[in-house]
């Protein structure tokens, strides 16, 4: 979506993990003393398996979803990820399978598509969207 992150490491808190910062998001710097030293990371493939830059916690899991006719048509010329496989198109489905980690990126573009997405599989991804639904309806109760 043509944004610029920063991707760094916390090292503090006994943690070693990495972190995503949006450029646009940073509004103040500090400069320290402290030595960082640069670790070899494989670059190319640290965001194979996500939807966006957020890394999720866990390993990628198959997610299989459901669209409308006429947002399968889009899906089918946009991917949502590089991974997508078709798995059936009839004229009133098209079924897709994505082997991703579940982070928020994926869970707001599912929610994105509203009533023209379902999720098939994994359940407890399809019980999340399924819960943020309810919860947007009684927005407008």
């Amino acid at each position: 979506k043509n944004f610029w992150y920063v991707i760094g490491k916390r090292t503090n808190k006994g943690e070693n993990k990495i972190l995503t910062f949006a450029l646009d998001r940073i509004i103040d710097l500090q400069l320290t003393n402290e030595i960082f030293h640069e670790e070899e990371m494989d670059k190319k493939n640290f965001f194979k398996n996500v939807v966006g830059v957020t890394i999720g916690e866990g390993k990628p899991e198959k997610v299989v979803l459901s669209f409308s006719p006429i947002q399968g048509k889009y899906i089918k010329t946009i991917p949502i990820h590089q991974s997508q496989q078709i798995l059936k198109e009839t004229k009133n489905e098209l079924r897709v399978s994505l082997d991703v980690v579940i982070n928020h990126e994926l869970k707001m573009q599912l929610l994105s598509y509203g009533e023209n997405v379902k999720v098939l599989e994994p359940k407890k991804l399809s019980a999340e969207i399924k819960a943020a639904a309810k919860k947007m309806l009684e927005l407008y109760s």
